[in-house]
């Protein structure tokens, strides 16, 4: 059995969220179930392999295409086309993962597959080429000098009465230096209001108009600035509302075009079993799990089906069960459905271990008539597929104790 060393990234693909500069950046750990053992990067198209391991499903077509169809992590034979599945379940989890930026004085917030994106593009070509921001108010005092912009609109945002003091400054000197004839053109020339045509005022009174005209112009300004604000937050709101969106169409059109052929992960199921296996007599007092699968089409326009596990702690078993769901093209469809379903337990380090089970549908029997309400109450399959015992000793439980089980539906 091959240990979990870590392998070299296919392709030459950059390591996600490692950086190694002393750049005071800092880093961000990136979740080991979100993690492709090839590349090292978070998951693209999730894909999880017969022998329960999860991959980019580029990386691992590589992977086997390079080295002899064998699985990367414990060597064992894999075929394309009958041992790697696409796990929709995992890549709709990371679709609405968000993340905020880790380096410091950087807020924005993306979706966790962005991350890396952003990095290159926003951060490490300011690094890369050293490039230096300067403050709008260089000209009147202010010398600072940034590497990004998020830390050059802090600056700004910060420093309003410090900008407005070196403005007052600037004037103050170039009313010393400019003759007492001319100061009264300058002093029009940068500010707002039109001159008065019943005279000049003096200096100070222009100086003291400016000032306040300058203070009126700031409070302007910040309350422009916290209604953007506002507006911002909003339109960030409604974006992520929209990638949401996004993400559940995805789902949804992955669940109708499999062509009735669905990989059900069926998680946080083994510590239950385990729980009712360790209860001896007192398993019949506990409550029945029952678990329901995404509802999946035959094709785009098929029947809709979905698989349903019942475990009675009194029974000790695992009951496996196919429910016909309510779907938008029903009125074109002839029932009762006639058809064959078959269900495989699959095994994730033995495929000789897979159990796989077969039943055509009977025209007689409830389950198979048109749905009425959003699922048949009537299902059809096997009350006793496996004993929990046998699920457990032969270990058909993947490491984060998910079950792994494909359903398989033919129309006639």
């Amino acid at each position: 059995m091959a240990t979990a060393e870590r392998m070299t990234p296919i392709s030459g693909r950059r390591l996600p969220f490692q950086r190694t500069e002393s750049n005071g950046s800092s880093n961000m750990e990136l979740e080991p179930r979100f993690e492709c053992p090839i590349c090292l990067k978070c998951l693209e198209k999730p894909v999880q392999t017969s022998c329960g391991h999860r991959f980019c499903a580029e990386c691992i077509q590589q992977w086997l295409q390079k080295n002899k169809g064998c699985c990367p992590i414990d060597g064992r034979a894999l075929d394309p086309g009958k041992d790697v599945f696409l796990d929709t379940a995992l890549g709709r989890e990371i679709d609405q993962q968000s993340v905020v930026c880790s380096y410091p004085n950087c807020r924005s917030v993306m979706p966790l597959l962005s991350y890396d994106k952003h990095v290159v593009e926003v951060h490490e070509q300011f690094e890369k080429h050293e490039v230096f921001l300067v403050c709008p108010f260089k000209n009147i005092g202010c010398l600072y000098q940034f590497k990004n912009p998020n830390q050059l609109n802090t600056h700004v945002e910060k420093l309003t009465h410090h900008h407005l003091q070196l403005l007052a400054n600037s004037f103050e000197a170039l009313s010393m230096k400019v003759p007492g004839s001319s100061i009264q053109k300058e002093i029009e020339a940068m500010s707002w209001d039109p001159p008065q045509k019943d005279g000049a005022p003096t200096t100070e009174a222009s100086m003291q108009s400016l000032i306040k005209s300058l203070y009126e112009r700031v409070v302007m300004l910040e309350q422009r600035n916290t209604e953007q604000d506002l507006q911002l937050r909003r339109m960030s709101e409604k974006l992520n509302q929209i990638m949401q969106s996004k993400s559940q169409f995805e789902a949804e059109l992955g669940l109708r075009v499999c062509n009735g052929e669905y990989t059900w992960v069926v998680a946080n199921l083994e510590n239950k079993i385990r729980r009712i296996l360790m209860a001896g007599a007192r398993a019949d007092e506990m409550s029945s799990i029952i678990m329901y699968s995404d509802g999946f089409y035959t094709s785009f326009n098929g029947y809709r089906f979905c698989a349903k596990i019942l475990v009675n702690p009194s029974q000790r078993h695992l009951s496996l069960h196919i429910h016909l769901m309510i779907g938008d093209k029903d009125d074109f469809l002839e029932w009762p459905f006639k058809g064959k379903i078959a269900f495989t337990l699959i095994h994730p380090t033995d495929a000789l271990l897979s159990v796989r089970e077969v039943m055509c549908s009977r025209p007689d029997v409830e389950a198979f008539k048109r749905p009425t309400d959003i699922m048949n109450k009537r299902g059809f399959g096997y009350p006793q597929f496996m004993s929990l015992a046998d699920l457990v000793t032969k270990k058909y439980f993947n490491q984060d104790g998910s079950l792994n089980i494909r359903i398989q539906v033919d129309v006639f």
